[in-house]
This record gives C-alpha cells, sequence and structure tokens, in this order.
C-alpha cells in the first residue's frame, strides 16, 4: 500500500489526531483485506508547504507519519527533501512527483522484495 495524504489535517485543529486516526485506519485495512503484514510506505508532506498558510502544521504530520515506524511494522516512510511545489504551492511539480514515485518503489521493495521469475 502506497499512502500520501495529509495537507487538510494539517491545521491547528486537526493535527493532534493525525498519527492515532491513521494507525487505526492502516490496521483495519490490513485487517479488512486480511493481510497482518501488508507493506505501508507513507509519502511526508512537502517541505515546500511552510510557505503555504493554509496548512500551518504540516510539519507536525511528517513528524507524526515518520512516528507511526515505531508501532508498525513493515512500514516505510519517503522523504520528500528536495522535492518542489507546483504553482498551487500544495502540491509537487512533474519532476518532483517522478522522483517521488522513485523513492515510493525503492522503499516498498526494500519492505517487500519481488522475486523474478527464473
Amino acid at each position: 500500500m502506497i499512502w500520501h495524504q495529509g495537507e487538510a489535517d494539517a491545521t491547528t485543529t486537526l493535527y493532534p489526531t493525525y498519527q492515532s486516526k491513521l494507525k487505526i485506519f492502516f490496521e483495519k485495512v490490513r485487517t479488512d483485506l486480511n493481510k497482518s503484514n501488508l507493506p505501508i510506505v507513507a509519502g511526508e508532506l512537502g517541505t515546500f508547504l511552510a510557505a503555504n498558510s493554509t496548512y500551518p502544521r504540516w510539519d507536525s504530520i511528517n513528524v507524526q507519519i515518520n512516528r507511526l515506524n515505531s508501532v508498525l511494522s513493515n512500514y516505510a516512510v519517503v522523504s520528500s527533501t528536495y522535492l518542489t511545489a507546483n504553482s498551487d504551492m500544495t502540491h509537487f511539480n512533474t519532476a518532483s512527483i517522478l522522483t517521488f514515485g522513485t523513492r515510493y518503489a525503492n522503499e516498498f521493495f526494500s519492505l517487500h522484495p519481488y522475486k523474478y521469475p527464473k
């Protein structure tokens, strides 16, 4: 599973419960799919959100995404370091999305190595 979400929760009101709700969500997905060790890779919000006053707690969301590493098994986080925004200053630009995709793939395969058939 690849997960990238959190901007809407990066407000003073919503950020305090983000980590606990996200943990419960991931656990429910694993339960519903009967895959207790389903690999989950979550991506950080873009650091460029610091320039967007709509999401004042973006950094707190990233901290919470990273902290789940200590309570969930088979979970990894993809860094948004050095990625840039498109003109809306909320979403990643095309070049950054491509880089992010590579980072996601690398983390996913580190959790769940693909066995190529012979």
